[in-house]
């Protein structure tokens, strides 16, 4: 089990997330293998510039379920990008919404994509 921080609230944050930033294409095979060599923390973005969330999203997924890990063994950090931070018409909100309503589309994009009801 990796070294993990305990805030307040209980929630524990592994002290090493694995980043998955520019991995493009690669991102499923590459989280598969951070998962097989222990990470359960995991860094990404509902961006599609510099993040391919639906890959790493299948490689968590497929891990639950085959029962290599669970969802409580994951930490899962996804963030928020302003629409000037995507390619046009890849954004994962209606860009005509207010900014609430872009992140509450955004965070339900990420959901999907991991195939969990958390993050």
């Amino acid at each position: 089990e990796p070294p993990c921080r305990r805030l307040r609230n209980g929630v524990e944050i592994p002290y090493l997330l694995y980043g998955t930033a520019w991995k493009e294409e690669r991102s499923e095979k590459l989280v598969q293998v951070a998962i097989r060599q222990g990470f359960r923390g995991f860094d990404t973005a509902a961006q599609r510039r510099h993040y391919n969330e639906q890959g790493s999203g299948a490689a968590i997924s497929g891990a639950m379920k085959s029962g290599s890990v669970t969802r409580s063994e994951l930490f899962l950090q996804s963030k928020y990008s302003f629409p000037r931070g995507h390619l046009p018409g890849q954004e994962p909100f209606d860009p005509k919404a207010t900014t609430k309503d872009q992140v509450l589309q955004s965070f339900e994009h990420s959901l999907r994509n991991f195939g969990t009801d958390y993050l």
